[in-house]
């Protein structure tokens, strides 16, 4: 009998765009179960709100972050399946978010976006 917590399947590798300019790119490794918890890091409430309502309607749990810095902070961190980060963002970016966490020895799958899509960011978000 298959696990039924990976029952819904999760898209691995695609891109999005918004009517409001908003690109995302992204690629997954292995299907997220039903239980995963992602994190929403964003400094824009609007964009945190969006996304949120996106992340429960496909049947996860969201938490959200202001800061890459409250992220870090946060005990929540370790019961992280996977990130949305936005790539500008006051202090701490989200490639800089990223890579805290793959050199703090707890790496999480990431989902990088940004208003500012160009190739270069592209480039390093893949």
């Amino acid at each position: 009998m298959a696990d039924p917590s990976f029952e819904r399947p999760v898209p691995t590798r695609g891109q999005w765009g918004s009517p409001a300019g908003h690109q995302l790119w992204f690629e997954l490794g292995p299907k997220l179960p039903r239980t995963a918890v992602i994190a929403i890091v964003d400094d824009d409430l609007s964009v945190r709100e969006a996304l949120t309502s996106l992340v429960r309607s496909l049947g996860f749990v969201a938490m959200t972050f202001e800061s890459a810095e409250d992220l870090l902070k946060s005990r929540r961190r370790r019961s992280l399946s996977c990130m949305i980060a936005d790539v500008q963002m006051p202090g701490m970016t989200g490639f800089e978010l990223h890579n805290r966490l793959v050199a703090s020895g707890k790496p999480i799958p990431t989902i990088l976006i940004t208003a500012f899509p160009d190739e270069r960011t592209r480039e390093r978000a893949l």
